[in-house]
């Protein structure tokens, strides 16, 4: 009797592949207002291998996030606000307002928790 295989065959086309990594979405909060900061710890308990965080008082916003994205050189005011939560997608597009609408972050987040990409 042939061997019983234990999952998918490497060829087999409904073959998933690891969820999306954190390097996909970056969440940019204020760590000097703290409805910034819980919201901020709220998603990092969530989705916690999801998002990179960048407090936007730190250097890493320009040494990081502004360097792999040049673009967004001219924007960063309307990502990096005071009392503020936005996120920075892999494709440079950002999402601002989270604080008072987060719909848009929220399905982001869902979406990369439960879809894996072919």
């Amino acid at each position: 009797a042939p061997p019983i295989a234990s999952g998918p065959s490497p060829d087999f086309p409904g073959r998933r592949l690891p969820l999306e990594t954190s390097a996909g979405l970056t969440i940019i909060w204020d760590a000097l207002d703290r409805g910034s900061a819980s919201r901020a710890r709220a998603l990092h308990a969530e989705f916690p291998h999801l998002c990179y965080f960048l407090e936007m008082h730190d250097a890493a916003v320009e040494e990081v996030l502004l360097a792999q994205h040049p673009e967004l050189v001219a924007a960063k005011q309307h990502f990096c606000r005071r009392g503020g939560l936005s996120a920075v997608l892999a494709s440079g597009l950002f999402i601002t307002h989270c604080e008072a609408a987060p719909k848009a972050l929220l399905f982001e987040l869902l979406y990369r928790r439960t879809v894996r990409l072919p």
